[in-house]
């Protein structure tokens, strides 16, 4: 078959000034340096007959209504109908508050009404300058990196890794409470002629806050893959990242080791892999879906307890519990985005998802090839199973995020195997 592809990317800067509160723990951190800088990458994809975009932004999280407002803007100027791009955050423990993730954060408002325009920036430059290419894949597994972050107890309790010391002596842990999801797939975008790459569209499976330095600003981990990749292809091969169902994943080591590990199990493949030429399809879609959120009226002092913070912090979470009890939501609209890549279907839930329900995805998809994609279009919270739930855990605490039930999370995966059942 004839090769149809064209491809265009391009990155913008949004790097805040020193002095911006970061977000990702408890409690707020003043920057005092730059590590990674930050940025919006986007790629674009054209066969003749449809254009697609992906675009990711090296923040937490985005609330909707920001990300709908740029890629609006850019649909304006490039004629991509709205449908057609797809945006995710990458969720970097070391950048600036966009949203309030617990109560009272600070955001930096000047830099944040400034997001639209360079969404709209970043996805007109790409759309620009297309060029002719192939597609080239790697599908690595890695190998101690990353732990699921939650230990079972035997009274039926998880708690988080980072809380172990607080648990008490006379309780005995019975494994790890949840599976890992080992397996990262990336696609290169080559042109006709030989030893031209143009970008790396790179999944993960592990959460970007291997960055433990609390007053640096940092793309963390997958901002060492981009440096990797552009040390071994050239200046001009963009890294994009699509970050996978992670919620229950953290990193063992610091940026450096794993993003250094990552780059080089890719380009190990990229390397021994032949690209290949076929009429690529392209499709995507959105669907808007309802669904019940946590009900704050249950009695939720047996999750503290269990849950081996301290007092101190738990205050945060009586806040956040209070202001959820005061503003009485109880449903939330919100959207599953998905998109097909030729072989490769894609599909993102609009928060943190549990590696579990990311198996579930790839298992019911009818692709052979499945990418889950969190943080994709919107943001609303943990995406947690039932079991999670009920065992508690930091990630069934009430935040400023009101996060979905369990029903909920169910109908985001029914939903997301549908989307994927419709464009394949």
């Amino acid at each position: 078959m004839k090769n149809n592809l064209f491809m265009g990317k391009a990155e913008v800067d949004i790097t805040p000034e020193i002095g911006t509160f970061l977000a990702g723990y408890l409690e707020p951190r003043k920057s005092k340096k730059v590590k990674y800088p930050l940025k919006i990458k986007a790629i674009v994809l054209d066969n003749g007959n449809t254009t697609i975009v992906y675009m990711v932004m090296d923040l937490i999280a985005l609330p909707a209504s920001i990300g709908n407002h740029g890629i609006k803007l850019a649909s304006k100027q490039t004629g991509i109908p709205v449908e057609n791009i797809m945006w995710a955050t990458s969720h970097t423990h070391s950048g600036p508050y966009t949203m309030p993730i617990f109560e009272a954060d600070p955001i930096n408002k000047k830099w944040l009404e400034s997001f639209p325009g360079k969404i709209s920036q970043c996805i007109k430059d790409a759309n620009d300058k297309k060029s002719l290419v192939r597609i080239k894949a790697a599908r690595v597994f890695y190998n101690g990196l990353a732990i699921n972050r939650r230990i079972r107890f035997k009274d039926g309790r998880e708690v988080n890794a980072w809380l172990l010391d607080n648990i008490e002596n006379n309780m005995q842990s019975v494994g790890s409470a949840g599976v890992i999801d080992s397996e990262m797939i990336a696609l290169a975008f080559e042109g006709i002629e030989r030893n031209n790459l143009y970008a790396v569209l790179f999944q993960s499976v592990i959460h970007p806050n291997s960055d433990r330095n609390h007053e640096t600003i940092s793309g963390d981990y997958p901002s060492v893959v981009a440096s990797k990749i552009s040390e071994k292809y050239g200046d001009k091969a963009a890294t994009i990242f699509v970050p996978g169902a992670c919620g229950d994943i953290n990193p063992v080591w610091d940026p450096e080791f794993t993003g250094n590990e990552i780059s080089k199990l890719i380009i190990g493949k990229l390397e021994s892999n032949e690209s290949y030429e076929e009429e690529v399809i392209l499709k995507s879609i959105k669907k808007e879906v309802t669904i019940p959120l946590v009900d704050c009226n249950l009695d939720f002092e047996d999750k503290f307890n269990k849950s081996q913070y301290k007092d101190s912090d738990l205050k945060v979470f009586y806040n956040a519990l209070k202001a959820a009890r005061q503003k009485k939501k109880k449903e939330i609209n919100t959207v599953i985005q998905a998109w097909r890549i030729g072989r490769y279907g894609f599909v993102s839930m609009p928060g943190e998802i549990f590696s579990e329900i990311g198996i579930k995805i790839k298992k019911y998809s009818p692709f052979k090839w499945t990418i889950p994609v969190g943080l994709g279009g919107d943001y609303i919270g943990y995406l947690v199973p039932e079991q999670a739930w009920e065992a508690g855990g930091y990630e069934s605490l009430i935040g400023a995020v009101q996060q979905p039930s369990s029903e909920g999370v169910k109908i985001l995966l029914e939903s997301s195997i549908e989307a994927l059942k419709e464009i394949y």
